[in-house]
């Protein structure tokens, strides 16, 4: 129960609350975002620190999500410190802020580290950071459509050999799951697959798992990536794998 503010007694339910650490070595941009995300109810920002402390007040707080500033001065610190709270092994999830127009290289780099958002130019729309935390605490992985698009367009053949294990081939799947193949590499999630096609919740992440089951992949970036480089395959279904890029991506099933 939190205290409304509104006299002793009167007691609201708590919606379910998303504890944020932010983490900046720039003060003004963390008290910025301080600022912003302590408005929203089902938000609460339980410190702001610089890189130096970051690791051990991840450990010590175990927040939800740790914003994590990537323009620090050096980048690579940055990338370090991501790999180091993922190995906390908590059930912290960690979004990166990067500058605006960053390359496919660091996109890369932040989710093999195990950032699960990704958010270009967070100083440009306060809302995007929302709902990324939002996305990423149930589970999803969050990559604005800029990025998204960036990385799609940009996968070597070398990393897409490595993201498929040159084993993904879709002949097996059954013209239901080709529907629903195009419908995730659309960004669709599996509600609005389920309205799309007329099926279940439940129908429509049952097709998602043994989508990925026969591709051999591993979430739907993975998915979105497949498609992009087989037109042909979701030619059948008349749906275009880039067409309408979601500005997020679950992470699995």
């Amino acid at each position: 129960m939190v205290d409304s503010g509104l006299g002793e007694g009167k007691n609201i339910v708590a919606p379910f609350v998303f504890n944020i650490l932010i983490v900046s070595d720039h003060r003004i941009l963390r008290q910025g975002l301080r600022m912003v995300l302590e408005r929203p109810a089902d938000f609460h920002v339980v410190d702001d620190v610089d890189c130096r402390s970051a690791l051990a007040r991840t450990s010590e707080l175990r927040p939800t999500i740790v914003l994590l500033d990537l323009k620090l001065p050096q980048v690579d610190l940055g990338l370090s410190l991501l790999a180091d709270i993922r190995q906390l092994q908590l059930q912290t999830r960690v979004i990166t802020l990067t500058p605006s127009g960053a390359n496919s290289s660091l996109l890369l780099r932040a989710i093999r580290a195990g950032a699960a958002g990704y958010v270009p130019d967070v100083t440009s729309d306060i809302r995007m950071v929302e709902e990324a935390i939002r996305k990423v605490a149930h589970g999803h992985l969050y990559l604005s459509n800029t990025a998204l698009v960036t990385l799609l367009s940009t996968i070597s053949n070398n990393d897409l050999s490595d993201t498929l294990n040159g084993q993904s081939d879709a002949s097996g799947l059954s013209p239901r799951e080709h529907e629903v193949l195009a419908l995730v590499a659309k960004g669709f999630t599996n509600r609005q697959i389920s309205t799309q096609l007329v099926i279940s919740e439940s129908t429509a992440r049952s097709h998602v798992h043994n989508i990925l089951e026969k591709l051999h992949l591993k979430n739907r970036v993975q998915v979105a990536a497949f498609a992009l480089k087989r037109p042909v395959t979701l030619a059948k279904n008349r749906v275009g794998p880039a067409a309408h890029l979601s500005s997020s991506v679950q992470a699995g099933s």
